[in-house]
């Protein structure tokens, strides 16, 4: 049983639908590229030449940045109460502390449970220089006594800090010395 060419490229499934031919499959011409005779064109090609896409690094082999500090125990930062009667003293290496003045209670819990560090409410401190202006400051402002109102002047070891502050340009202008507000690491 012989079948033509013909027979074998038409279907017909159905005897109500009629033949249909299918396209006969040609082979395409040839890819490879004609040799250029013209040096312009090889120089025009090689112009045109396609560099393949930089490889893309491994996101995951590195290790994840640490995550931002959110507390800070007393300890770790050498919290330290500083004495009235020591602040107007030429201090030995100043530039190594940073203040912060505050009442008798925040004090304590500083010293029990460390110091909750937030972007929304950071903690302002200054170096010694500004020290009395914030005590003056906070001295104007209190609508107490001046003997009920009692504020704590701490100090913190600012190496441990460092990564930690931003400069507060209202309040450096204002106590003129240089103020920092003391946050949470800023995101990466």
């Amino acid at each position: 049983m012989s079948v033509s060419r013909k027979s074998r490229l038409t279907r017909s499934h159905t005897p109500d639908l009629p033949d249909l031919e299918l396209p006969s499959c040609t082979r395409p011409a040839s890819t490879a590229k004609p040799a250029l005779a013209d040096k312009s064109k090889r120089t025009a090609a090689k112009k045109h030449k396609t560099h393949p896409p930089p490889v893309q690094t491994d996101l995951f082999a590195h290790p994840l940045p640490p995550l931002p500090r959110q507390h800070l125990n007393a300890q770790d930062v050498r919290l330290a109460y500083v004495p009235h009667g020591t602040l107007n003293r030429p201090q030995p290496n100043a530039s190594q502390w940073l203040y912060h003045v505050t009442t008798p209670n925040t004090a304590a819990s500083y010293f029990d449970h460390g110091i909750a560090l937030s972007r929304k409410a950071p903690l302002l401190v200054t170096e010694a220089a500004g020290i009395s202006a914030w005590l003056a400051t906070l001295h104007s402002d209190s609508t107490d006594a001046p003997e009920q109102t009692q504020f704590c002047v701490l100090r913190l070891y600012r190496k441990m800090v460092s990564e930690l502050l931003e400069p507060d340009a209202d309040h450096t202008t204002h106590f003129q010395a240089p103020c920092f507000w003391l946050t949470t690491a800023p995101p990466v």
